[in-house]
């Protein structure tokens, strides 16, 4: 009788664990979400005998970032949705990630852009995808400033799609 009465109490325990587990989980899930930082993308031309180079890179920050697969699908995702719909007229184009801080968010960076070199690069930069002539070249997942993932001749059509 008692043994069946904490058998029954620890099943109940279990299923109310893993409850509030997935209820947790779930919550940092919907947090997460990736804002165009618009105010510091930019175009570059450069001529030269060889010809006209125009270079784009269009910087993202993702609020509530965590280090998860499913934060790494979602980064996937939005670029596999969201890259420049003129990807093949840039000779280099690039999508930049960062993580939000205290230096790396939207008042800080409109306000001192270039806090976005002098600290978010070796700091808050977590993926960096890039096409050359339109063609996807590579993502790279980086730490404290360094490339920690290659990931190079990936197509984006591998990417899963959400």
């Amino acid at each position: 009788m008692i043994g069946q009465i904490l058998a029954n109490y620890k099943f109940k325990m279990m299923t109310f664990l893993i409850v509030i587990a997935f209820a947790f989980n779930c919550r940092g899930i919907k947090d997460t979400s990736i804002i165009p930082l618009k105010m510091i993308n930019y175009i570059d031309t450069i001529q030269n005998e060889k010809g006209i180079f125009v270079n784009k890179i269009d910087y993202y920050l993702i609020k509530s970032y965590s280090d998860t697969k499913h934060t790494k699908d979602l980064i996937d995702s939005f670029a596999y949705k969201n890259k420049n719909a003129n990807v093949n007229n840039y000779s280099i184009y690039k999508m930049l990630f960062y993580k939000e801080s205290t230096k790396t968010n939207i008042k800080n960076l409109s306000a001192n852009p270039k806090d976005l070199y002098r600290y978010s690069q070796d700091h808050d930069l977590i993926y960096e995808y890039s096409w050359m002539n339109g063609k996807f070249l590579a993502k790279l997942k980086f730490k404290n400033g360094e490339i920690i993932e290659p990931k190079y001749n990936i197509q984006l059509e591998e990417i899963p799609k959400q």
